[in-house]
C-alpha cells in the first residue's frame, strides 16, 4: 500500500526543511521507509526565495519537487492532484507546507481510512487569525445554501482520499480553479460520497506571510462563491 502526499508551497524557506523532516519521520514509522512506500509531492508555486533549493538539498528519495510559475494555492493543488493521480497510488493525502498542521495527527486519519470514502481533519480551534476564522464560517453558510449539505470545513488542508475517489471528483470540477479543495468537497457532496471529519489541531503560522487580510478577504470570498455557483450549474448540465 503506497501513499502520495500533495504539498503546495510558496516562500517557505525558513520552515520547509523542518516540516518535511517531521512528515518523513511520521510516514517512515506509520507506512514504511522504502522509496516506494510513499512520496511527498511538492508543488513549488513560483517561490521567490530559496525554498526550492532547500528542498533539493535534502536529497531524499521520498521527495518529488515540481516547480511552476506563481499561479496561486488552488492551481498548485490542482496540478499536484493531477500528477499524483497519474502516479496511481492507493491513497492521496494533502496538507500545506507552513507547519500549521500536526504530522503526528495523520495517524488519526490513516487509522480511519476504511471507515469512510474521504477522511478530513476538522480545524475546530483555528489559531491563524480572525480573518480566516471568519471566512471559514461564511464559507460554511454559503456551502450549505448551495449544496444543501452542512460541511464543517470544506476547505481543510488535511484530507486523505483513495485515488479513485479523487480522480472521479477531478473530472467534475473545472480545470485549474482557485479553490480546488472547496470544489472537490462540493463534488463529493453532490455524488453522495461519504466524508468523515476528525478533529485536528491547527497551529499559528510560525514563518512566512499570511495571505488573507481585510483588504483581500472579500475578493477571495466572492471568487470562491463564484466558483461554487459555477460548479453547481455544471451539475445541472
Amino acid at each position: 500500500m503506497n501513499l502520495i502526499m500533495v504539498m503546495p508551497t510558496y516562500n517557505e524557506s525558513e520552515a520547509i526543511q523542518g516540516v518535511l523532516n517531521d512528515w518523513i519521520r511520521v510516514f517512515n514509522n506509520l507506512i514504511g521507509d522504502k522509496p516506494d512506500d510513499y512520496t511527498i509531492l511538492i508543488i513549488n508555486d513560483g517561490s521567490t526565495d530559496d525554498t526550492a533549493d532547500k528542498i533539493t538539498s535534502m536529497n531524499n528519495p521520498h521527495i518529488m519537487l515540481i516547480n511552476q510559475p506563481n499561479s496561486g494555492h488552488g492551481k498548485a493543488l490542482y496540478n499536484g492532484y493531477t500528477k499524483a493521480v497519474s502516479m496511481n497510488p492507493d491513497y492521496i493525502f494533502q496538507t500545506d507546507s507552513d507547519g500549521q498542521t500536526n504530522p503526528d495527527e495523520f495517524r488519526l486519519l490513516w487509522d480511519a481510512r476504511n471507515a469512510s470514502s474521504v477522511i478530513m481533519g476538522y480545524r475546530k480551534h483555528r489559531q491563524d487569525g480572525v480573518f480566516r476564522w471568519f471566512s471559514t464560517r461564511i464559507l460554511r453558510i454559503v456551502f450549505t445554501m448551495l449544496f444543501h449539505h452542512r460541511i464543517v470545513d470544506a476547505n481543510t488542508p488535511f484530507r486523505l482520499m483513495p485515488t479513485s475517489v479523487l480522480s472521479k471528483a477531478l473530472t467534475v470540477i473545472p480545470a485549474y480553479p482557485d479553490f480546488t479543495n472547496i470544489l472537490l468537497t462540493g463534488a463529493w457532496v453532490h455524488d453522495n460520497t461519504s466524508i468523515r471529519f476528525i478533529e485536528t489541531s491547527f497551529k499559528p503560522r510560525g514563518t512566512g506571510v499570511n495571505s488573507v487580510n481585510m483588504r483581500n478577504m472579500s475578493a477571495k470570498g466572492l471568487a470562491a462563491i463564484s466558483e461554487m455557483i459555477q460548479l453547481k450549474k455544471n451539475f445541472k448540465n
